[in-house]
């Protein structure tokens, strides 16, 4: 999720194998129908334990949405924040509900999105585009690529943490 204060989302990004979708959070604020498809496109998207929820410090977006879609404070998410991972292990903190999420403590500052990028992918990630202006619309064609890139990027870093946590494991 990206926002600008004092909205409580922008824009809210979905990254999948294959694609990524950018739900306008702008724009469902202003329109009632919309927003409705987009909290039950959310709670659908938390509940399902099937789909994993790879995201990075997620407790401050997860306080936001819960402001957009107060429904979320209910679904079961069985989210995995790699902000919370152990980088030589690949070990992280899953949890299986929103209130679980939102009263983590965490482990402090650790590494942050780019840098654990780096040290899992080897190229660091461009965070430049994090502090623009996420509510004026359009978006620019730079601010689309790093939305789309930041949830993408997150399917990667699931993957790697995977590998090196089996590879872990294989060494005991």
């Amino acid at each position: 999720s990206e926002w600008r204060h004092p909205r409580p989302s922008s824009l809210l990004q979905i990254g999948m194998e294959k694609e990524v979708a950018l739900v306008d959070m702008v724009a469902a604020g202003e329109d009632e129908r919309m927003k409705a498809a987009a909290e039950k496109l959310m709670v659908w998207l938390m509940e399902d334990p099937r789909i994993v929820k790879a995201v990075f410090r997620f407790k401050e977006d997860l306080r936001r949405l819960l402001l957009c879609f107060p429904a979320l404070s209910h679904a079961h998410v069985n989210l995995l924040d790699f902000a919370l991972m152990d980088p030589t292990t690949g070990a992280l903190c899953e949890c299986e509900d929103v209130s679980g999420m939102a009263n983590l403590k965490g482990r402090g500052p650790g590494l942050g999105l780019s840098r654990t990028v780096q040290q899992l992918l080897g190229q660091p990630l461009d965070k430049r585009q994090q502090v623009s202006n996420w509510d004026r619309r359009p978006l620019t064609p730079a601010q689309v690529q790093y939305a789309a890139l930041d949830a993408w990027v997150l399917l990667r870093v699931h993957e790697a943490a995977a590998v090196r946590a089996l590879k872990c494991k294989l060494a005991t």
